[in-house]
């Protein structure tokens, strides 16, 4: 429903946007419930054991591979786009170069103005890491594009060119925690 409320911005006119669902095993109904309400969305099923990583996958490779897509955003069931969302987001992939992975600020939702993170750190030597950002209010400093080590698996745009490179998440050693943090820093070692 949010999505649908900010159809008619930038991102929306000037790319063709097809939305894919991966629904993995759940007998609430959504199997039946997509196509009668959404019959634009392509849903394509699982039998339970995908998970996090297995789900990804199985969007994107079908977006890459079925629908010749050039990029992939992935998105998550329980995040909402705030105002300008897909304007702002629009606006960065003409500034950005498509090797750039574009991450998302993720705000704590029933704590209006705290982020929950913007992507982390990571130190190979310690292997220390952490969300950047994270439980502090939002402010200028955080309203313009940072490096980061990795993202947080919500929201991120990626362009075909990262997974003909790096390839796909790793649904094996990461099947549903941790993967995007795995891919972030695959993708970062590959340029």
């Amino acid at each position: 429903k949010i999505l649908s409320q900010q159809k008619n911005t930038a991102f929306f006119r000037e790319n063709e946007v097809i939305t894919i669902i991966v629904d993995d095993g759940s007998t609430d109904g959504t199997g039946e419930w997509v196509p009668a309400n959404y019959p634009e969305v392509i849903l394509l099923k699982g039998t339970g054991d995908l998970w996090f990583s297995g789900s990804m996958n199985k969007g994107m490779k079908h977006a890459l591979h079925e629908c010749a897509c050039d990029y992939i955003l992935v998105w998550e069931t329980d995040i909402f786009p705030c105002d300008n969302y897909f304007e702002d987001l629009q606006s960065l992939m003409k500034k950005s170069p498509v090797t750039d992975i574009l991450s998302s600020k993720m705000m704590i939702r029933n704590q209006p103005g705290l982020i929950f993170g913007l992507g982390g750190f990571f130190d190979e030597r310690t292997g220390n890491k952490g969300l950047i950002g994270a439980k502090e209010q939002d402010g200028p400093q955080y309203n313009k594009p940072v490096e980061v080590d990795w993202f947080l698996g919500q929201g991120v745009l990626i362009h075909k060119s990262c997974f003909e490179k790096v390839g796909y998440f790793d649904e094996v050693v990461f099947p549903q925690y941790h993967a995007d943090i795995d891919y972030s820093l695959r993708a970062k070692k590959n340029g």
